[in-house]
């Protein structure tokens, strides 16, 4: 009888298998999907509003510039053998390959180079916010590279692209160009300095570390050594120390530079960002 049972449940299990099917799979839990990816705007600096209207550009900076607070303790400038452009040469000799050719020549190791900024469109068509650029004075019309008069007295620099100050010749023979500040650099290295003088001066641009970092970057590839400087009080004595701030926090080795005459007092809290300083000065509390 136990025998019938057994045989009859089976049978019955046979039979139910065959009219339901096979059994259904286990189904796999649902996954959450995963999140949409963010993206940050890049900030870009800050310049000048200027009568040239370019649009806005939408790259990121190339290199993030440090955030960390430095910690300098300021001391004297040693003495240091540097050209510098002579009695009688314009700076855009200095600021020149010319000049650079000039000063080798000569034996110096250092190389004084100034440096304002255009802004805006490269010669390829990128778009890069701040193009530093090596020459002295913030006026294109200070040093005779607008012989033409394309553009309106007291024009800056900065209120141009690069496309337009690439454009621009002096009437010697033969002309001076604008360089690049990452041309300079590779000239200055392929020409044998040791070291290179960054003399920057005003503009709010050179108050965003973002404006350096490319360029330092450039000069450790290469073997050469910067020392960003600026003139003490140029443009206001506070963005002196801002500009130096700035260059500090990209990694920069910073130099006041201060006339002769008085000495400046350098306020305690300004020191942090000065390596160095040329010429007379005493700390400030």
């Amino acid at each position: 009888m136990r025998t019938l049972a057994a045989v009859s449940v089976a049978s019955l299990c046979l039979t139910l298998t065959a009219a339901c099917g096979s059994a259904i799979p286990p189904q796999p839990e649902p996954t959450a999907a995963p999140p949409a990816p963010t993206t940050t705007a890049a900030p870009s600096a800050t310049v000048d509003p200027s009568p040239v209207r370019p649009a806005p550009s939408t790259a990121a900076p190339t290199t993030a510039a440090p955030t960390a607070e430095p910690s300098t303790i300021t001391r004297q400038a040693p003495p240091r053998r540097r050209y510098h452009r002579g009695p009688g040469q314009p700076y855009r000799f200095e600021n020149s390959e010319r000049g650079l050719a000039f000063a080798r020549a000569r034996g110096y190791e250092w190389i004084d180079i100034d440096c304002n900024y255009a802004r805006g469109r490269l010669s390829d068509g990128r778009w890069a916010p701040v193009v530093p650029i090596a020459t002295h004075w913030d006026k294109i019309d200070t040093e005779g590279f607008d012989p033409q008069g394309r553009y309106t007295d007291g024009t800056r620099w900065r209120d141009l692209t690069w496309h337009q100050v690439r454009a621009l010749r002096t009437a010697d023979r033969p002309p001076y160009r604008i360089l690049r500040m990452d041309e300079m650099v590779r000239a200055v290295a392929r020409a044998g300095f040791t070291g290179m003088e960054w003399e920057v001066k005003t503009g709010p641009a050179f108050e965003d570390p973002r404006t350096y970092t490319a360029i330092l970057a450039l000069a450790r590839r290469l073997g050469l050594t910067i020392e960003v400087k600026t003139l003490y009080a140029l443009g206001g004595v506070e963005a002196s120390y801002r500009r130096l701030r700035a260059a500090k926090l990209a990694g920069a080795f910073t130099m006041l530079i201060k006339p002769p005459g008085r000495p400046v007092v350098v306020p305690a809290a300004q020191q942090r960002y000065i390596d160095v300083v040329r010429g007379p000065w005493r700390r400030g509390a």
